[in-house]
């Protein structure tokens, strides 16, 4: 009997060792599980946080392209202007300058040799 019962308890030894091995390999299991599952979403938030400083990057290149030509427009637009107004104004001054500064012949009173 007693033969029996050492046997039932050596027996009920190796159960419980093997069920806590069991038990220890499931735990590591699912640590493993989660850390990959993680690490799977570390990487595709990195993902998403690229993909989001790529469209900001575009988006702000976008809108330093068209204030670019923007401010080239307003420079053409501005310089052909003032260029005009320049072809202008020099067209136009000269004869009024021209005009203003000559006096008028006055035969009493100017000599002609002066003019």
């Amino acid at each position: 009997m007693i033969k029996k019962a050492r046997r039932n308890t050596i027996i009920n030894e190796r159960k419980e060792r093997e069920e806590n091995e069991i038990r220890k390999e499931e735990i590591a299991e699912r640590r493993r599980q989660d850390e990959i599952e993680i690490a799977e979403r570390r990487h595709q938030e990195e993902i998403e946080q690229r993909k989001e400083e790529y469209e900001e990057r575009k988006r702000k290149d976008e809108v330093e392209f068209e204030l670019q030509k923007i401010c080239l427009g307003a420079e053409g637009r501005s310089s052909n202007s003032v260029a005009n107004q320049n072809v202008n104004n020099t067209q136009i001054k000269p004869k009024l300058e021209i005009h203003h500064s000559m006096q008028k012949f006055n035969s009493d009173e100017n000599d002609i040799s002066l003019y």
